[in-house]
């Protein structure tokens, strides 16, 4: 684990935030403290928790349930950022800055649409996109011999509910 836990700057330094990194694991020894997350963070801590253990590379160190509890809210966008910066090799994209990332490259939307959200399904990658009118669509970002294109899915066709 980096060594960038032991510096913390005083507006950093809370008790909440300090006992969410002193349940981050070291080692493979250490694993166990994400049981103990789970158990006594509330539900917005333990997200924040697993975020650390993802920005601390420490994802290797925590069960096979964690594991899983990450890859799927790094797949419906929750973490998909924390995932993509830190380089954790859990996803090859993310929304960044209202800007959909794909293995390093920014990709525009149709129709000055500004990108929201992304998540998986299937290994299919859609973004949610909106408008300065509002406007929500649904795009899907298909990558195929080193050129891209957006499908528009219509929302009678798939409806996604979280």
């Amino acid at each position: 684990m980096s060594n960038i836990l032991l510096f913390r700057p005083k507006r950093h330094k809370d008790s909440r935030r300090q006992q969410i990194i002193s349940l981050v694991p070291k080692d493979k020894s250490e694993g166990y403290k994400a049981d103990i997350a789970e158990k006594t963070l509330e539900a917005k801590d333990y997200i924040y928790y697993l975020a650390y253990i993802i920005s601390y590379n420490a994802y290797n160190y925590v069960s096979k349930q964690h594991k899983e509890r990450i890859r799927e809210l790094t797949n419906i966008g929750v973490l998909d950022e924390v995932a993509y910066t830190s380089k954790s090799g859990l996803t090859d994209s993310c929304v960044q800055y209202n800007n959909f990332v794909y293995k390093g490259k920014s990709y525009e939307l149709p129709g000055n649409y500004v990108a929201r959200i992304r998540f998986l399904i299937d290994y299919d990658i859609y973004v949610e996109a909106f408008n300065k009118l509002g406007d929500c669509r649904l795009y899907k970002f298909i990558y195929e011999d080193g050129t891209h294109k957006w499908e528009q899915i219509d929302e009678n066709d798939y409806l996604v509910d979280f």
